[in-house]
């Protein structure tokens, strides 16, 4: 050392200080990997887990991947292998500092050997993971086992050590990880703005699902595959798949060499892929034939229809009186204002729907129960209706009249007066009147709608209220049609006293479904003060000659109902049978007649809803029906939805259904239940009851 220059004994002191602290920064410029593992008694595949450097430090989350190499025809597996095969797995129970790893899964290839299908891939895989840790300051240490399945002619189950430690703050990242990273990603199918609706049919006796789904563009050469979680017992075997444009329609038949297949517990995922695309939606299945389901077109058409049958309905017929009273009014007018008049009768309706539209969402976003005609389980609702119609009522009667400040009259008249007002009044009170008998007409719009995205939801309502309010759209184009109906005279007040009694006998019908939520007595209390305020008017507007005569007519009824009721039917009527005695549902009631080998009924219904009455004094009551449901071995069970029901509302979910009527038949033959169409019919009640019963 002593005949070494100073200048060179000063640069290797130099060096010699700075190739620790060069290692160190060495150290933390590069993201750890395990390095590739093989083992010895299976060299042909290796692994390796490797971090790309780049972290999300608000989520203490670090990327990573995980590298398979497989030589010749080797492959591994997808999370669902299918017919055969396991998937991979890793276990990081011994890890430190590590609260989560999520696994992505890139889109698989499918194989089939000798008949069996499976998915997987081959020659290379890198499987993106991102590891959440406790705490990202401190190190981790990610210790555990990987155990990958590897198949050829013979499949391989071989377990991998890894031993990985790092600090997440100490990161560097690795540009050439980070694109393969985001390589991998981009393989992975995730939710797409461009599959507009998904859903799932699910036939136990035919031992099918069939998914259907519309895509904002055509279809080219599309796959779809079917999996869940939890049900690794579960093979979705392909049998066909239909496109049409925008339209598809793969079926696929289900077993399982384990339980009995219940697809109903939690949701499937369904992923497409398509000439560069690929997709993954969430979906719970429904019960019913696997061609059950229409194509999108096909449910808006179905919507514009469903409103448009509304306008005969006898829930909002008693409104159409009115609308007919305004008709004659303007006859003779300007089209302008006949024009205006129905177009704001259109746009109120436009709006109720709308408006229902807004309050379902909110709802659905709040996580609460939704569902077709709710409204009329709050007893607020309820009320708010009774006062709606009772003050129409009285106004066709002539017994009030609103005298508005001059300075607002004056607006109104500006605006257009009542012919805007009355008329948007007029359609937003008829869909409020015509939910409860609606079902029927546009049930599996309904039903598509409360199951879809927000704007799906907005747009099948939107297309409920046009359907609902064509007819007076027609009228507001062509002003003419007014020209046809009656001159005005003295049959419109007749008319207007006709139609104000089956409004008030609307109101009627409304306080009767008051009393499961107020008491008898009140409730009595209330009518009769209401008859008498009523009465009382009668005598005040129409002098005491009329309030005299509406007395002794109330009377007169009152008193015949009670006659006829306690009369013994057969003297004057074809009689209905006596109702059987209903036992509340319940998910426990239908396992345990099950387990007895009992066939079980279930009529999920609410007092407000007209079609339930209709099914029940139509179908149920009659026969051969009614002897079936009385027959030994026959469960009926009563779901009552005439309030919120969270049991009920489970039923329905559960069957993919939004709404009442909704009726499905248990049994030996058929133990997940064989739905029923929402209009009964005899035939249909008695075939679903020989089919759980076993019978061929």
């Amino acid at each position: 050392m002593k005949n070494i220059p100073n200048t060179v004994r000063t640069f290797m002191v130099l060096c010699l200080m700075w190739w620790p602290i060069s290692l160190l920064q060495a150290s933390t410029l590069t993201a750890p990997t395990t390095g590739p593992l093989v083992t010895h008694d299976h060299p042909p595949v290796s692994v390796e887990i490797a971090l790309t450097g780049r972290q999300d430090k608000a989520q203490q989350r670090v990327d990573a991947l995980l590298n398979v190499r497989l030589a010749d025809d080797w492959k591994t597996y997808w999370r669902s292998p299918g017919e055969g095969g396991v998937k991979p797995s890793l276990d990081w129970s011994a890890s430190e500092n590590i609260r989560a790893i999520d696994w992505y899964w890139p889109l698989p290839e499918a194989f089939s050997v000798a008949g069996i299908q499976t998915y997987g891939y081959q020659k290379a895989v890198s499987f993106p993971l991102q590891i959440t840790l406790a705490d990202n300051r401190e190190p981790a240490v990610l210790r555990g086992t990987l155990t990958l399945p590897s198949c050829t002619s013979v499949c391989v189950l071989t377990d991998y050590p890894i031993d990985l430690m790092f600090t997440a703050t100490a990161l560097e990242p690795e540009i050439e990880r980070q694109y393969q990273f985001n390589q991998w990603m981009s393989r992975v199918p995730q939710p797409s703005p461009q599959l507009d609706a998904v859903a799932i049919a699910w036939s136990p006796e035919q031992n099918r699902v069939s998914v259907i789904a519309e895509r904002t563009i055509p279809w080219l050469s599309p796959k779809v595959l079917i999996d869940g979680e939890g049900l690794d017992d579960v093979t979705f075997k392909p049998l066909n798949l239909t496109v049409e444009g925008h339209y598809l329609e793969a079926q696929f038949e289900v077993a399982s060499w384990l339980n009995a297949v219940d697809l109903m517990s939690a949701p499937l995922a369904v992923t497409f892929s398509d000439q560069h695309f690929i997709a993954e939606q969430t979906v719970r299945a429904v019960l019913g034939p696997v061609s059950q389901h229409q194509p999108f077109w096909q449910v808006l058409i179905a919507a514009l229809l469903g409103g448009l049958i509304l306008n005969v309905m006898p829930c909002v017929l008693p409104v159409l009186g009115l609308k007919l009273t305004s008709v004659t009014a303007v006859a003779g007018k300007a089209k302008r204002r006949v024009r205006q008049q129905f177009v704001a009768s259109a746009f109120g309706i436009l709006c109720s729907f709308w408006l229902i539209a807004a309050m379902l969402i909110g709802l659905k976003l709040a996580g609460q129960s939704i569902g077709w005609g709710i409204q009329f389980q709050s007893p607020y609702f309820l009320l708010f209706m009774v006062v709606i119609t009772l003050l129409f009522a009285t106004n066709l009667w002539g017994l009030w009249q609103v005298n508005l400040p001059s300075s607002w009259q004056t607006w109104i008249a500006q605006q257009g007066g009542d012919s805007r007002v009355g008329h948007f009044t007029q359609g937003a009170f008829a869909t409020l009147l015509a939910t409860p008998c609606s079902a029927p007409f546009f049930g599996t719009a309904v039903a598509f709608a409360l199951g879809a995205e927000t704007g799906m939801l907005l747009l099948i309502f939107t297309l409920l209220g046009l359907g609902m309010a064509l007819p007076w759209l027609v009228v507001a184009l062509f002003p003419v049609c007014v020209a046809w109906l009656p001159k005005p005279g003295r049959w419109m007040s007749t008319l207007k006293v006709i139609m104000g009694l089956m409004i008030s006998l609307t109101t009627v019908w409304l306080l009767t479904l008051l009393r499961h939520h107020v008491n008898a007595g009140v409730l009595g209390m209330a009518t009769l003060l209401i008859a008498t305020v009523i009465l009382v008017r009668v005598k005040t507007v129409h002098g005491a000659k009329l309030a005299m005569i509406c007395f002794s007519l109330s009377l007169l009824t009152s008193g015949l109902m009670a006659l006829l009721l306690s009369l013994n039917a057969h003297h004057w009527a074809t009689p209905l049978p006596k109702d059987w005695v209903w036992q509340d549902y319940s998910s426990q009631a239908v396992n345990k007649a099950l387990s007895v080998g009992d066939i079980v009924f279930v009529d999920a219904s609410a007092d407000w809803c007209i079609t339930c009455k209709a099914n029940k004094i139509g179908v149920l009551l009659q026969e051969p029906v009614y002897s079936e449901l009385q027959a030994e071995g026959v469960t009926t069970l009563h779901a009552d939805w005439t309030v919120p029901n969270e049991t009920v509302t489970d039923l329905l979910r559960q069957h993919g259904q939004y709404g009442v009527p909704f009726n499905i038949v248990y049994g030996p033959g058929a133990p997940l239940g064989i739905p029923l169409p929402t209009i009964l019919s005899k035939e249909a009640v008695i075939e679903a009851l020989a089919k759980a019963k076993g019978a061929s």
